[in-house]
């Protein structure tokens, strides 16, 4: 792995302080995490090239900026964690909520043989929420391709799951892809879980081998 962010889930309490845990209503197994690790990280200005894992987050609201992400296995991972839980308001049911919040933009994200971004693990996105609970993926400005006798797969694929479980159940994290040009991969964007709010933008969408969005 080029570069790692914070710990990875486990269905046992961390000992550090910080660590929460969800219960068993939305995931099989509890999601225990530490969400103040990891987070808020800035990746600006790097070349990261040649892992098997480019980037990957396990953390709240990092920034990926004009960076080189080139010739990985998997270019960016970026799981959601379970961050916390409250009672909805008028029909006193209980909302866990597992995001990620990051943030992928002005990069060169280009010959991943499998995926250039994946957005792991996604789970929720309530309509009634505290303000502390709300996070956005933004994913902008990006040059996500393939070139000439290179493999890049998928470029974007909302709703991964090739690390963890997923913890969806019908909607996803809020996801903005705006303004990217994403070329000649197999498939330029598949969503395959939790797409129920992702918003796509404004993007250059061309030459992709099976799909342009699938």
């Amino acid at each position: 792995i080029g570069m790692f962010i914070g710990y990875p889930p486990q269905t046992t309490p961390f000992s550090q302080q910080g660590g929460i845990c969800s219960t068993t209503t939305f995931v099989p197994n509890p999601q225990c995490s530490l969400p103040a690790s990891g987070d808020n990280q800035r990746i600006y200005d790097v070349q990261i090239r040649f892992n098997d894992i480019g980037i990957e987050t396990y953390g709240l609201d990092n920034i990926v900026k004009t960076s080189v992400i080139s010739d990985n296995t998997y270019g960016i991972l970026a799981h959601a964690i379970f961050i916390g839980s409250e009672i909805h308001p008028q029909y006193g049911t209980l909302q866990e909520y597992f995001n990620s919040g990051i943030s992928v933009s002005e990069n060169i994200i280009r010959d991943n043989e499998r995926i250039g971004i994946s957005l792991e693990d996604f789970g929720t996105s309530w309509w009634q929420l505290s303000q502390q609970y709300w996070h956005e993926v933004s994913i902008t400005h990006n040059v996500i391709e393939r070139t000439t006798n290179k493999k890049q797969d998928v470029g974007i694929l909302v709703g991964g799951s090739i690390n963890g479980i997923w913890a969806g159940w019908g909607q996803g994290e809020y996801i903005v892809i705006l303004n990217n040009t994403i070329q000649n991969n197999g498939d330029g964007i598949f969503i395959k879980y939790g797409g129920f709010v992702t918003d796509i933008v404004d993007n250059r969408i061309t030459n992709n081998a099976r799909y342009g969005v699938r």
